[in-house]
């Protein structure tokens, strides 16, 4: 019998901003029933991508269920405004 590994990626298209703006969050849960974060709601498909917002240096969540397992995963989005160089 083959079991599937529970394996979750998630991505940021920018991850880093030059100033407020959006970036593209994708991910990717092999196997998963359904995943979860605040811009994506509680069932959410598996895999997929969602254009969000972003006002600040941010960490973004995404968990995905596999059956009574979950599975987490966290992502850094800078902001550097003005080109300056430093996170604010």
């Amino acid at each position: 019998m083959w079991v599937i590994r529970p394996n979750l990626a998630m991505s940021y298209s920018p991850s880093v901003l030059i100033n407020p703006g959006s970036t593209t969050m994708s991910w990717t849960a092999t196997g998963a029933d359904r995943c979860s974060n605040r811009y994506i709601g509680t069932n959410a498909e598996a895999s997929g991508s969602k254009t969000i917002p972003v006002m600040s240096t941010t960490t973004e969540t995404i968990i995905c269920y596999f059956g009574s397992q979950s599975i987490s995963k966290s992502r850094r989005i800078t902001v550097k405004y003005g080109g300056r160089g430093g996170d604010f």
